[in-house]
């Protein structure tokens, strides 16, 4: 069997994540019939991060296998071809049995954007949280590095999660301006359930005076006792960059940035 690693980009804002759901249509899923059209086969289809419904991704990573002869030229193409027009493949790489997107070595960076301004335009409206507030990026940036480095992020993790293991490295946390738009950039080993939503959200209330900074440290200082509360809408975050430490494919050379 040959293990297939493709990488891609998909806006989020029509399906209900990345998982296959029984009731709704899932990015998963159209992936998995999509390999069932050019192969014959029904693979599963694993991808390096589950986003959530409504989530976007720029740069996410797939893997399937397969004993399909169809050359790897030619895999990027033939699924565009059965894949709706929201979710392309850029390019595919055939690994060695043992890798896989998950668990292979790597770091992934998420982006959350929020929207300042009383008017959006429509364009950017399914990318960003609207939320017209008086931009404050020294203490968004004062409250961001507390989260670099090792953390027990359990509370910032959704009640539905199931992980026994909620410590996680982080490596950058920055918010930057353009415009009227607040970017926030985060960087690490993994992250939990929901966990980037509710930092944003609990960013937002800090600077909306809902919650204190000391109140915002104790959901990283006794998480057993504390739990973050607002989860920031789904459609400002995007999984932005997931970097492997061996594999071939570069983000420079496949697509630009946005």
């Amino acid at each position: 069997m040959r293990t297939i690693h493709l990488r891609l980009q998909y806006i989020g804002t029509q399906y209900s994540g990345w998982q296959r759901q029984k009731n709704s249509t899932s990015i998963q899923q159209l992936l998995e019939n999509a390999v069932l059209r050019i192969t014959g086969e029904d693979a599963v289809v694993h991808g390096a991060g589950r986003t959530d419904a409504g989530v976007h991704a720029f740069d996410q990573h797939a893997m399937f296998r397969t004993s399909s002869n169809l050359t790897i030229e030619r895999f990027a193409t033939a699924l565009n071809s059965q894949l709706p027009p929201d979710i392309r493949i850029f390019s595919a790489l055939e690994e060695n049995p043992t890798w896989h997107p998950r668990f292979t070595k790597h770091q992934k960076t998420y982006r959350y954007i929020i929207d300042t301004d009383t008017i959006v335009s429509p364009f950017w409206r399914p990318y960003v949280w609207q939320l017209p507030l008086k931009p404050n990026l020294l203490l968004l940036n004062q409250l961001s590095e507390h989260i670099i480095g090792e953390h027990d992020f359990r509370a910032f993790c959704s009640s539905n999660s199931s992980v026994k293991n909620h410590n996680r490295v982080i490596e950058q946390s920055v918010w930057t301006q353009e415009g009227t738009r607040l970017i926030y950039m985060v960087k690490g080993n993994g992250f939990l359930y929901h966990m980037v939503r509710l930092l944003v959200g609990s960013y937002v209330e800090v600077l909306l005076n809902k919650k204190s900074e000391q109140e915002f440290l104790l959901l990283l200082n006794q998480p057993d006792q504390n739990k973050a509360t607002l989860t920031a809408p789904s459609q400002g975050l995007c999984l932005y960059k997931i970097v492997y430490e061996d594999s071939s494919i570069s983000l420079d050379n496949s697509y630009k940035d946005v």
